[in-house]
Protein backbone atom coordinates (compact mmCIF):
# COMPACT_ATOMS: atom_id res chain seq x y z
CA UNK A 1 0.00 0.00 0.00
CA UNK A 2 3.01 2.63 1.22
CA UNK A 3 4.37 1.64 -2.18
CA UNK A 4 1.58 2.55 -4.26
CA UNK A 5 1.15 5.71 -2.56
CA UNK A 6 4.61 6.64 -3.29
CA UNK A 7 4.81 5.46 -6.50
CA UNK A 8 1.87 7.87 -7.62
CA UNK A 9 2.99 10.81 -5.69
CA UNK A 10 6.03 10.66 -7.80
CA UNK A 11 4.22 10.13 -10.99
CA UNK A 12 2.16 13.34 -9.81
CA UNK A 13 5.43 15.02 -9.71
CA UNK A 14 7.36 13.84 -12.53
CA UNK A 15 4.16 15.14 -14.77
CA UNK A 16 4.35 18.50 -13.03
CA UNK A 17 7.95 18.34 -13.90
CA UNK A 18 7.30 17.57 -17.39
CA UNK A 19 4.98 19.70 -17.71
CA UNK A 20 5.41 22.70 -19.89
CA UNK A 21 2.85 24.90 -18.50
CA UNK A 22 4.82 25.12 -15.37
CA UNK A 23 8.15 26.42 -17.55
CA UNK A 24 11.01 25.99 -16.98
CA UNK A 25 12.24 28.80 -14.70
CA UNK A 26 11.24 29.49 -10.93
CA UNK A 27 9.13 32.35 -12.30
CA UNK A 28 7.51 30.61 -14.53
CA UNK A 29 6.23 27.76 -11.95
CA UNK A 30 5.47 30.03 -9.54
CA UNK A 31 3.20 32.57 -12.34
CA UNK A 32 2.24 29.45 -13.26
CA UNK A 33 1.03 28.13 -9.63
CA UNK A 34 0.04 31.70 -8.31
CA UNK A 35 -0.14 34.35 -10.72
CA UNK A 36 1.73 37.11 -11.88
CA UNK A 37 1.22 39.67 -9.02
CA UNK A 38 2.51 36.68 -6.54
CA UNK A 39 5.79 36.47 -8.90
CA UNK A 40 6.61 39.99 -8.67
CA UNK A 41 6.98 39.74 -5.07
CA UNK A 42 10.28 40.35 -3.62
CA UNK A 43 10.66 37.09 -1.55
CA UNK A 44 9.45 35.68 -4.85
CA UNK A 45 11.63 37.67 -6.89
CA UNK A 46 15.27 36.90 -4.26
CA UNK A 47 14.67 33.37 -4.28
CA UNK A 48 14.92 33.20 -7.75
CA UNK A 49 18.28 34.78 -7.99
CA UNK A 50 19.82 31.82 -5.70
CA UNK A 51 22.24 29.41 -6.70
CA UNK A 52 19.64 26.24 -5.95
CA UNK A 53 16.43 27.75 -8.70
CA UNK A 54 19.31 28.58 -10.92
CA UNK A 55 19.03 25.98 -14.51
CA UNK A 56 21.93 25.26 -16.66
CA UNK A 57 23.72 26.01 -17.95
CA UNK A 58 24.73 29.38 -15.37
CA UNK A 59 24.16 26.29 -12.52
CA UNK A 60 26.71 24.22 -14.34
CA UNK A 61 29.16 26.83 -14.63
CA UNK A 62 28.69 28.11 -10.98
CA UNK A 63 28.50 24.34 -9.68
CA UNK A 64 31.67 23.53 -11.15
CA UNK A 65 33.28 26.72 -9.92
CA UNK A 66 32.13 25.89 -6.62
CA UNK A 67 33.29 22.30 -6.48
CA UNK A 68 37.09 23.57 -7.07
CA UNK A 69 36.81 25.96 -4.28
CA UNK A 70 34.98 23.52 -1.97
CA UNK A 71 37.03 20.07 -2.50
CA UNK A 72 37.73 17.87 0.47
CA UNK A 73 40.91 19.39 1.33
CA UNK A 74 39.68 22.54 1.37
CA UNK A 75 36.98 21.41 3.21
CA UNK A 76 39.19 19.65 5.96
CA UNK A 77 40.84 22.61 6.33
CA UNK A 78 37.75 24.84 7.29
CA UNK A 79 37.01 22.16 10.39
CA UNK A 80 39.79 24.20 12.18
CA UNK A 81 37.42 27.52 11.96
CA UNK A 82 34.11 25.58 11.77
CA UNK A 83 34.44 23.11 14.94
CA UNK A 84 35.78 25.99 17.47
CA UNK A 85 33.07 28.39 16.49
CA UNK A 86 30.41 26.05 16.45
CA UNK A 87 31.18 25.01 20.08
CA UNK A 88 31.42 28.53 21.32
CA UNK A 89 27.58 29.27 19.91
CA UNK A 90 26.62 26.26 22.16
CA UNK A 91 28.34 27.41 24.98
CA UNK A 92 26.80 30.87 24.57
CA UNK A 93 22.93 29.34 24.73
CA UNK A 94 24.23 27.29 27.86
CA UNK A 95 22.17 25.82 30.17
CA UNK A 96 19.24 28.40 28.83
CA UNK A 97 15.88 26.23 28.96
CA UNK A 98 14.38 28.48 26.48
CA UNK A 99 16.44 30.57 23.35
CA UNK A 100 15.60 30.81 19.33
CA UNK A 101 17.62 28.39 17.63
CA UNK A 102 17.82 30.86 14.36
CA UNK A 103 19.03 33.91 15.81
CA UNK A 104 20.53 32.65 18.43
CA UNK A 105 23.14 30.14 16.52
CA UNK A 106 21.75 29.75 13.04
CA UNK A 107 21.86 32.87 11.41
CA UNK A 108 25.02 33.74 13.29
CA UNK A 109 27.19 30.83 12.65
CA UNK A 110 28.03 31.12 9.35
CA UNK A 111 28.70 35.34 9.46
CA UNK A 112 31.16 34.26 12.10
CA UNK A 113 32.83 31.35 10.25
CA UNK A 114 33.35 33.91 7.64
CA UNK A 115 34.19 36.61 9.90
CA UNK A 116 37.06 34.17 11.03
CA UNK A 117 38.33 33.22 7.54
CA UNK A 118 41.73 34.36 7.10
CA UNK A 119 40.92 37.09 4.03
CA UNK A 120 38.39 38.12 6.27
CA UNK A 121 40.31 39.00 9.53
CA UNK A 122 39.75 42.58 9.70
CA UNK A 123 36.00 41.96 10.22
CA UNK A 124 35.15 41.32 14.25
CA UNK A 125 32.03 39.56 15.22
CA UNK A 126 32.52 40.00 18.34
CA UNK A 127 31.28 44.04 17.81
CA UNK A 128 27.86 42.82 17.94
CA UNK A 129 25.98 39.83 16.25
CA UNK A 130 28.44 39.20 13.30
CA UNK A 131 25.62 40.81 10.60
CA UNK A 132 26.34 44.00 10.71
CA UNK A 133 30.21 43.66 10.39
CA UNK A 134 28.83 42.27 6.84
Amino acid sequence: MRYKRARRRFEIIEALLRDRRMGKTYLQSVRARYGDDTAQQPVFQALSRTFLMMNPPLHTRLRALLMTAFNGRRIGKLREIVEPTARERVERIGAKTEFDLVSESALPLPVEIICRLPDKSGLDPAGGDGMHAL
